[in-house]
Parts: structure tokens; sequence; C-alpha cells
């Protein structure tokens, strides 16, 4: 484990100042004060972490010009990087892409934990959802051989919906679904996989499940009962979850709207194993099970490396972490070995999806590796040049395509007007 130390010295004062103002130079209406209210901050060679790799880090994402949106570095729950680029701050929510099945992962593991879900590897679909919910009675017992942690580990239905599967039946299937008053009701008439849990498919029609599943045991929306068990508690501001069905069920596969900073708390709270502070938002059982991979997504090949919406990343610097994956570079890993959490935001093509890991792999692990635990003597040149790095990456001008799409536009303001009345189940 990488050494922590306490009290921050007063030069490093100065240099977490100016990367206060950095991360603040575009939003002047947020006081530099108040910006280690909701993680503290740190030097990075005070945490052990060499600065000179978060420089050449910040570089390599300036001349490349990719439309990488935010990197969010922190170690033993301390912020040493906070990087926004193109006139982003950090009151901006960006849409998160699959990150979302995560997010609702943790709020399904509230719910086990209160009581309000049975046990997931036991307890089948066929009872957890509302008994109204399934057509017949057909439909209804081809899923009593589905638990929730088949849904969890993409493990329930042959249901492919694009980009995974671009072929006219996934498209068809993708504009009904859409269409459907009630996306749960939608989902339960698709065929059940062959093998579960056995057989991996991603689909974004599977995590509807699990959002039924937790609608039903909390009588609430899925988006209300995260507000009420993990954003309030951990300070989240300006979360969204757009595309609710018309009875107001939310999107289980995508939607979410967040801060990276809030991302970053998520992936914080997961590295705790529950603890936020001295306040027990999930139970370390919960963690230790999302993490733990279970399933072979590449078919059937290799280790295991998927567990309940996380996936597990060996590194080819030995280290191993989990993940929160959304599409376009939206990232969570978390390496409890090393204590370090790292976000990103983006909008990357798909064939540039690979560029996104290359923030750990070439920059964060040897800016660890090269301290190997020992705290690093910090210079004044190298704190003014990563503020002043940090400065210049959020003055430029915005990055992505011409004609972005508007969710995947970073904004402090909602992109839905209203969100649909939700109707229990």
């Amino acid at each position: 484990m990488l050494r922590r130390r306490g009290n921050v010295p007063g030069p490093a004062r100065l240099a977490l100042l100016l990367t206060a103002l950095a991360a603040t130079a575009i939003a002047p209406t947020v006081a530099a004060e108040v910006v280690s209210a909701d993680l503290p901050t740190a030097d990075p060679e005070a945490e052990g972490i060499d600065s000179g790799k978060l420089i050449e880090l910040a570089e390599w994402i300036r001349d490349s010009k990719l439309p990488i949106y935010s990197v969010l570095v922190s170690h033993g729950g301390k912020l040493v990087l906070e990087l926004y680029t193109g006139g982003i701050h950090r009151d901006h929510s960006h849409y998160v892409m699959s990150v979302t099945k995560s997010v609702q992962s943790a709020g399904i593991g509230v719910a086990v934990d209160r009581g309000l879900i049975g046990d997931p590897d036991r307890a089948t679909i066929s009872s957890l959802l509302a008994p109204g919910i399934f057509k017949s009675e057909g439909d209804r017992r081809r899923f009593e051989g589905i638990t929730l942690k088949h849904v969890l580990g993409m493990s329930a239905l042959d249901a492919t919906t694009p980009p995974h599967d671009p072929s006219a039946a996934a498209w068809e299937r993708q504009r009904a679904f859409w269409g459907a008053r009630n996306r749960v009701a939608f989902a339960v008439t698709q065929p059940a996989i062959s093998r579960p849990g056995v057989d991996f498919q991603y689909n974004d029609i599977n995590p509807v499940l699990a959002t039924g599943v937790l609608v039903h045991a909390a009588s609430k929306s899925a988006f209300d009962f995260l507000r009420e068990a993990l954003f309030q508690p951990m300070g989240f501001k300006n979360a969204e979850w757009m595309h609710s069905d018309p009875s107001g069920v939310d999107n289980g596969g995508y939607g979410l709207r967040l801060r990276p900073l809030d991302m970053q708390k998520l992936g914080i709270l997961y590295l705790r194993k529950g603890m936020w502070g001295a306040q027990r938002l999930l139970s370390t059982a919960w963690v230790e099970r999302s993490f733990r991979p279970w399933i072979k997504t590449y078919g059937g090949q290799g280790e295991p490396n998927y567990g309940w919406s996380w996936w597990t990343n060996w590194f080819p610097s030995g280290w191993r972490g989990h993940s929160a994956n959304g599409w376009r570079g939206q990232r969570i890993w978390v390496f409890p070995e090393q204590d370090v959490v790292v976000t990103t935001t983006a909008y990357l093509e798909e064939n540039e999806g690979p560029t996104i890991d290359r923030v750990v792999s070439d920059f964060v692990i040897p800016a660890v590796e090269r301290a190997r635990g020992k705290a690093l003597a910090p210079t004044d040149h190298k704190r003014a040049r990563l503020a002043a790095l940090l400065v210049a990456l959020q003055r430029e001008r915005p990055r992505g395509p011409k004609t972005p799409e508007p969710r995947m536009i970073p904004s402090a303001k909602k992109k839905e007007k209203r969100r649909p009345a939700f109707h229990p189940m």
C-alpha cells in the first residue's frame, strides 16, 4: 500500500490553491475555498505519486486533441488530479452511458442490504417482479430459473440491441423497446438466454429487469431510490436520469448524467467497501460480490472478468482493478490494492475506445509505481506547471464532433424538461 501523509505543508497549500483555481477557472462563481468541500485534495507527492507523470498525462491530452472531457485521480480518497477540458467545470454533469448499469447495481445492493430484495444468488426474477408485469403464465415460468445474479451478470436475456448488434432484428427490437409504455413488461417477453450463468450476452434490455426488481421492492422510481440512498448522503449535484418510459421506469442500461466528481465518489465508496466517511451506505459483502468476477465475457474464453455490473481489468504492470464502463470513454476504475480511483469522461469514437485505457496504463500506474509507496519531495516548478496545464486545458475550445449529440454535451442544466410520473407496478 502507498503511504499516506497527514497535514499538507505550507508550500503545498499554494499548489492546491492553484489547482483549485484551475478547476474553477471557467466557473468563477464557485469559490476556490469550496473546491475541497466534497473530496479532500492533496499534493500528488504527499500521496506518493509522481506529479511529473500527471504533467505528462495533461500534455498528452493537450497534444492529442482527443475528445477527453475529464480525468480525476485520487489516492486514499484524496484528489490529486482534477482535469477538465474545453470549458467544462466540475458542476457539469456528463452522460455516462453504461456506467449507469454499475450505479443501478449499487442501488440494488442497498435494497438487498435493507432486506427489500432476497439473496440475488437464489431469488428468481419470476418471484422478484410484480406479478402483473407478466402477460402470461408462460412468460412468468420462463424466468423461474433466472436469478437476480444472472441479470446483474448479463446472463439472462437473449435480446441483442445496437450498437452491440447492428442487425435489422436488433434495430427492430430496439425500436419496440423504446416505444413500450412499460419497458419491464417488454423485457419479460424477450427470450431467455440458453444457459443462464454460463452464457454472457451484453445488451441494454437485460438491465431493465433489475430496474423492475428495484422499483417493485422499493415502491418508488429507481432514480428516487438512488437519490435517497446514495446521492444525497454523498453530496451528488446535478444528477439526472434520462429516457424514462411513460410509466416512469428508468432505463437501467444507460441514461444517467453525473458529475465526474460524483462518479469519483462512487468509486471511493466501493474502494472503502461501502463506507462514506463514518456512514455505511453499502455492505462490504455487496461490494465484494460486485467486484468478484464470475462469468466469462469473451465467448467463454479466458478467465471470468465480469461480476455484478462491474468489470475486472488486468494491466501489463500487474495491477488488477475493477471498472464501471461506459461507451465512448466513460470509466470509473477502482484499484483496491493501490488505494487508487480514476474517473474519465469522453466522447471517443468506437475504434478509439482502448485509448482511454492509456490514462491508467501509461500515466497513472507509472506515477504511482515511480514512488513505490514513498512520499516524494514536490517542487514548486512541478506544481506551477501542472496548475498552468489544468487552466489551459479548461480554457481551450470545446472538444468533440462539430455536431455532437445533445445528450453528450456536458452541462450543469438538465437535458429533459420533465420526468414521467412513476406508476407502481
